[in-house]
């Protein structure tokens, strides 16, 4: 099939969820206000802690002033989390709608309808946690520190890549479950604790942290912090930008091999209406 069948057809899944979208205005509002929410409710527990200072967060390696760590972290999450629900749950929905033996059935590749979703996903939420990130930092008066512009552009279009690639790989896995509902509901709050959004993963014990360094997520956000607070250079957010493309191309290969092996067992045993 030519590139740009494919381009359609993916063309096609973006402008059909847009147009789902659209018809849920409170889901856009509290896409927005969500983010903006959880950010203000950490500064402030910070301040009540730390007071105005970021001491204890020097400790642990982190310089900067919390304020920016926290928006940056909150705001990825976010994005996160929106393509949790968009590539994540692409295959799930279909199911949901009573499309999902249509789907099995359609010569149109699978990759290609998540990666449909997820373009719709990034232009959904990218617009939205750049609006939640540019209002809090509008609002606090923090601002950033960026002295590689490519250190800046390669950390935060990574991070973006590993939100795609976490939302890939789930949605096999839920479309195997038949749970994924749920899952991903479940599985939002560990995240925000192990991805280091929230506080230094540094903090937890040696065991958790291992957990947070398998996650692209984890990956993004430090990347995304250290080149826009802290102006580090390419060579220092190479290492962090790498590991994050190994484990986001771990993630789509996951993906894709639980979805063909759902669609597998589907066809094989005459189980559609049952994934």
């Amino acid at each position: 099939m030519s590139i740009i069948y494919h381009v359609r057809v993916a063309k096609a899944v973006a402008l059909r969820d847009f147009k789902i979208r659209i018809t849920y205005i409170p889901w856009i509002i509290n896409s927005l206000i969500q983010p903006i929410i959880w950010t203000y409710i950490l500064i402030y527990t910070y301040r009540a802690v730390l007071g105005e200072t970021a001491q204890t967060l020097q400790k642990h390696g982190w310089p900067a002033d919390y304020v920016g760590f926290l928006i940056l972290g909150q705001v990825l999450l976010s994005l996160f989390n929106a393509l949790n629900w968009r590539a994540g749950m692409a295959i799930q929905r279909e199911r949901w709608f009573g499309t999902l033996e249509i789907v099995f059935l359609t010569p149109a590749s699978r990759l290609v309808m998540l990666t449909g979703s997820s373009i719709y996903g990034l232009l959904d939420a990218g617009w939205v946690s750049f609006s939640a990130a540019l209002i809090v930092f509008l609002a606090t008066g923090t601002g950033f520190n960026i002295a590689d512009p490519l250190a800046a552009l390669l950390s935060v279009s990574m991070a973006v890549v590993g939100a795609v690639s976490m939302g890939i790989g789930l949605a096999g896995l839920y479309v195997l479950t038949r749970s994924a509902g749920p899952i991903a509901i479940a599985i939002q709050h560990p995240l925000r604790f192990f991805s280091g959004s929230s506080f230094p993963l540094s903090i937890l014990p040696a065991s958790l942290q291992y957990i947070g360094y398998a996650l692209p997520l984890t990956y993004g956000i430090e990347a995304a912090r250290i080149s826009l607070l802290e102006g580090a250079p390419i060579d220092e957010v190479s290492p962090l930008i790498l590991r994050l493309a190994l484990i986001s191309l771990v993630g789509i290969i996951a993906g894709i091999l639980f979805v063909r092996w759902a669609e597998s067992l589907a066809k094989k045993y005459g189980w559609l209406h049952t994934f």
